[in-house]
């Protein structure tokens, strides 16, 4: 059973469920004459999340002087749910399609997913977080794998965006 702060730590959200069956309800409710523009609202900035993030990232390289175009981004954890392999309708593909989009460098690491198809090109969980930490102009945790010690990707990482609101220090921003 999930807690609900783990649910609510994407940048968007994911699953087989929740992105998908109230797009059924509410098609179900406009067929019976009524508006349900709750349900439709929630959706859309539900889908807009992931470009957002996508977007801070650029922003933050900008306080920092850098270009995002050929900047190193590290994305961890790409599962749409902590401590599970599943990636169906994971909004971190949005995040990392973007990303690449606009010209980043994106790595990714996640203890459940050694290969990830990308915009048409096949990327490898980097072997060694810690270094991959320190290579990263900016570190984007998209999911708080239980393999994961913030104060460590705190510690080494450059600058973090923390899409879950769970890492602390001076270089961590949240979302």
């Amino acid at each position: 059973m999930s807690r609900l702060s783990d649910l609510l730590c994407t940048p968007g959200v994911g699953g087989h469920c929740i992105p998908i069956d109230p797009n059924y309800l509410s098609h179900k409710v406009r067929a019976l004459g009524y508006p349900f523009r709750f349900v439709e609202l929630a959706q859309e900035i539900n889908g807009r999340m992931p470009v957002y993030v996508a977007d801070r990232v650029m922003h933050l390289l900008n306080d920092d002087g850098l270009a995002l175009r050929g900047s190193r981004v590290l994305l961890l954890g790409v599962t749409y749910k902590a401590d599970v392999a599943d990636q169906r309708e994971s909004p971190s593909l949005v995040v990392a399609e973007r990303l690449l989009a606009l010209g980043a460098r994106v790595s990714y690491h996640d203890p459940f997913i050694p290969e990830w198809d990308v915009a048409g090109e096949r990327l490898f969980s980097v072997p060694d977080l810690d270094t991959a930490l320190t290579e990263a102009a900016v570190t984007v945790i998209l999911q708080t794998h239980c393999h994961y010690d913030l104060d460590v990707v705190a510690k080494y990482a450059q600058r973090v965006l923390d899409t879950c609101g769970r890492a602390g220090g001076a270089n961590v921003t949240r979302l």
